[in-house]
């Protein structure tokens, strides 16, 4: 099978910078030879994306800097890009979103989020209407005492709460960026306290705080960063470091808030995932499949430093625990680099990929471990050499692989793409999406859930950082909806093709049991998230219908899988 690509880049804002005025002839000259070099290698094309991934589109460039970019799929083959905006002094929370022809959608330059000085780091999600819900971290209440703020937006790029968003936490318990999970009704938002201890709220789409005013405390103590996905049925799993009682190194710590705002039954620093020797730290959590997660994490018990993971999830009577060896497994052979944080993407089933920066050459490497946390591939996969910004991003591409987002240490951002068997879908050490000269805070990206992945970024071309997006396309992705109907002769248990698909409305499925049996049906998207549970009954003996209807969910790619008397398929399917 041959594969092929082609990307795209669109910049979000572009104004001349602050340091025009004080920058003497020769500076200003060379500034403008500059530009003028730049204008020469980037040809405006808004109407769609560009075919040529080497190709750099600018579109403006604003005062300030803008960093710090997060996004989100609109649900319709574009994205919705938020960032920290530095364009009136202070910083603030601007948007975009861009369609799935690579067209910019509302206002030139953004649209303003929130005015409150000293607006950072924000987060987004799907709002599962085509708009997002996003948070962020601002100083309106006066130094030292940061909130911790949220607002929605619609595809239209109207805002839907109250100006500046609503407060969700009290005045005095936070002191660090939030972290943010989608439900199917609203976010779920989780930040840290003014003693690191960590603090969750719930809010739906009509902006309405659904927990106890302030948050609810979920631990004692706690430390930066943290982790959170939703659990399909309206909680969060959240995971966090913490340093040990001698204050000397850090552990990970994992805890369960279901739908209600209730904390899972654990010691009061949360669940332990991993106390062993020496540090372990940038805990980063996915779905395992079955309304757990799977937390890796980088660990210097050994000599040399690995990434280790471990699974976190119910048990039979349905207490939370740990599932694999105390202390979790090591699921790479290839060394971490010093600080190096492991990165999970899931696998859509019930493993996780594994991506990390390497030690002596700074290579990337890749791993794929099975739901005991098992290394599948023979050996770790090497993707690139002298990648010293190391792994930005590990994305699922809701099809069984992964898509793996690089900074090179010439500058460049590079792009791999993986099937489930570690198979690389472009060369030479994968695809360039942009040669710039720096780089600043997070690269992401989001699938599209037909094989490209849409990736944001801030890049200084000459002196301020701009936000930019481009597209890359796997050509031969498989994006074939729905296998062929799947079977189990021991078990008479059956899945038949969904109809229709795509779904547009309310589908068909048609399924059968050999004998009465529980039936659960999931549904997941493309990153492996649960989204909701959609059945889970006992029926009995023989073949059962039941319609299923796709309101409220955000158009794309999901995974539908049944699961019965030790039986398990699951069908792609398309929401339009």
């Amino acid at each position: 099978m041959s594969w092929g690509h082609c990307t795209c880049t669109v910049e979000i804002c572009e104004r001349e910078g602050p340091y025009q005025r004080i920058i003497d002839h020769m500076n200003a000259a060379l500034r403008i030879s500059a530009m003028v070099g730049l204008v020469a290698l980037n040809i405006q094309v808004m109407a769609q994306w560009p075919a040529d991934s080497t190709a750099r589109i600018t579109v403006c460039q604003a005062p300030g800097q803008q960093q710090y970019p997060r996004l989100v799929s609109d649900g319709s083959g574009g994205a919705i890009v938020v960032w920290e905006d530095g364009r009136a002094g202070s910083t603030r929370i601007f948007a975009q979103r861009i369609d799935s022809a690579g067209v910019v959608q509302w206002a030139a330059d953004g649209i303003e989020i929130c005015t409150a000085d000293g607006s950072q780091r924000p987060r987004l999600v799907s709002d599962g209407a085509g708009g997002a819900i996003i948070t962020w971290w601002d100083m309106r209440a006066g130094w030292p005492n940061g909130s911790v703020c949220a607002q929605r937006v619609d595809g239209s790029g109207a805002i839907k709460w109250a100006q500046n968003g609503v407060v969700l936490d009290s005045v005095a318990n936070s002191v660090a960026f939030p972290v943010i999970a989608a439900y199917d009704a609203g976010a779920v938002i989780a930040w840290h306290g003014v003693d690191g201890e960590p603090w969750i709220q719930k809010i739906d789409t009509a902006g309405v705080i659904q927990w106890a005013p302030g948050g609810v405390q979920v631990a004692l103590r706690g430390d930066n960063p943290m982790s959170i996905i939703g659990d399909g049925d309206g909680g969060v799993i959240l995971a966090w470091s913490e340093y040990d009682v001698d204050y000397i190194d850090k552990e990970i710590y994992a805890s369960h808030i279901d739908a209600a705002g209730n904390v899972a039954l654990t010691p009061p620093d949360g669940a332990i995932i991993c106390d062993g020797p020496e540090a372990q730290v940038f805990p980063d959590c996915v779905p395992d499949g079955h309304g757990g997660a799977i937390i890796g994490w980088y660990d210097t018990r050994d000599a040399d430093h690995y990434p280790y993971a471990q699974r976190y999830a119910p048990d039979g009577s349905m207490q939370w625990t740990t599932w694999w060896t105390a202390c979790g497994v090591r699921s790479a052979d290839a060394v971490a680099g010093a600080g190096a944080p492991a990165l999970l993407a899931s696998d859509g089933d019930d493993g996780a990929f594994v991506a990390w920066r390497g030690l002596m050459s700074s290579d990337v490497f890749v791993q794929l471990i099975d739901s005991v946390g098992t290394p599948q591939w023979n050996g770790d996969l090497r993707l690139t050499t002298d990648a010293y910004g190391g792994v930005t991003d590990l994305v699922a591409d809701g099809s069984g692989g992964v898509f793996v987002l690089m900074s090179r240490n010439e500058s460049k951002i590079k792009l791999q793409h993986l099937s489930a068997l570690g198979v690389p879908s472009f060369t030479n050490e994968g695809l360039t999406l942009a040669y710039g000269i720096q780089y600043l805070g997070n690269m992401e990206g989001v699938p599209d859930g037909e094989g490209a992945l849409i990736v944001a970024w801030a890049e200084s071309p000459v002196f301020d950082f701009n936000i930019y997006v481009s597209r890359a396309v796997v050509t031969d992705f498989p994006t074939a909806i729905g296998p062929s109907p799947s079977a189990d002769i021991s078990s008479g248990c059956r899945l038949d093709p969904i109809a229709p698909n795509p779904v547009h409305g309310v589908a068909t499925v048609t399924y059968a049991t050999g004998r009465t049996t529980r039936v659960v049906f999931e549904l997941f998207d493309a990153r492996g998230v649960k989204v909701r549970t959609l059945m889970d009954r006992v029926v009995p003996e023989g073949e059962t219908t039941f319609h299923w209807s796709a309101d409220g969910l955000a158009g794309g790619i999901y995974v539908m899988r049944m699961m019965a008397d030790g039986f398990t398929a699951s069908q792609r399917v398309a929401v339009r």
